[in-house]
């Protein structure tokens, strides 16, 4: 309740995903206007320009994401009425990151998803997902996709690893999306980044400018410009 109660006091509309760690029977209790008729955590929510579709990919008892022949329908269902663009989010990902461990814990049921997803491409203009705690863009049968950090730890690109998902003290971060009908920009903003944000043309820029341009290679300091 207390994620409800903070929402209910923030200036903007709150739309929510259900991601792997929660329990959609919890959820259900504490925000059951969010549910679809099936039970599943599905929603549309009206955008300033198109509109957003939250799509539930949760199953108990796996960090595995699966999209069953319900949400399946009533996903088609709701893109066959009505018009582009549609902005799809859920939580896990469809498309592989090739990171093995990462990859046995994504959407399971990506075909299912991919084939409707395909079947409706001209309508749908991105798809936003998280769980991965990395930063990804790509595409998805035909469809643009993208992923921020994440807001808690941050994960790392360890594709030799087959077994067990890495991490890193990488800042945490969250996107911010500028969509219209001619552009769309996802920024991935680091907000768990507390050093220095240095501006142009202040009077210390010229020396932060040239001091990050060196690099440590076996010990030594390597400027650019300079061989390895």
């Amino acid at each position: 309740m207390r994620l409800r109660d903070r929402i209910e006091t923030l200036p903007i509309p709150v739309h929510l995903c259900i991601g792997n760690h929660d329990e959609r029977p919890v959820f259900a209790e504490v925000f059951p206007e969010r549910l679809d008729a099936n039970g599943f955590v599905q929603t549309v929510a009206p955008f300033s320009y198109g509109k957003g579709i939250l799509i539930d990919t949760w199953a108990p008892e796996t960090h595995a994401g699966f999209f069953c022949e319900t949400r399946a329908e009533w996903l088609n269902s709701v893109l066959s009425e009505m018009d582009a663009p549609a902005w799809f989010f859920l939580h896990h990902n469809p498309a592989p990151t090739h990171i093995g461990p990462m990859d046995q814990i994504m959407l399971l049921d990506a075909g299912r998803f991919g084939d409707l997803v395909e079947r409706h491409r001209a309508k749908i203009a991105h798809i936003f997902h998280g769980h991965c705690h990395l930063p990804l863009s790509g595409s998805f049968r035909g469809v643009l996709v993208s992923a921020p950090r994440g807001t808690n730890h941050a994960g790392w690109a360890n594709f030799g690893e087959k077994n067990l998902l890495s991490g890193s003290y990488l800042p945490e971060a969250y996107s911010v999306i500028f969509a219209s009908q001619d552009a769309v920009t996802v920024h991935m903003v680091e907000y768990g980044y507390d050093g220095e944000v240095m501006i142009e043309a202040s009077p210390d820029y010229a020396s932060w400018d040239r001091s990050v341009m060196v690099r440590r290679l076996s010990g030594e300091k390597v400027t650019e410009g300079e061989g390895h």
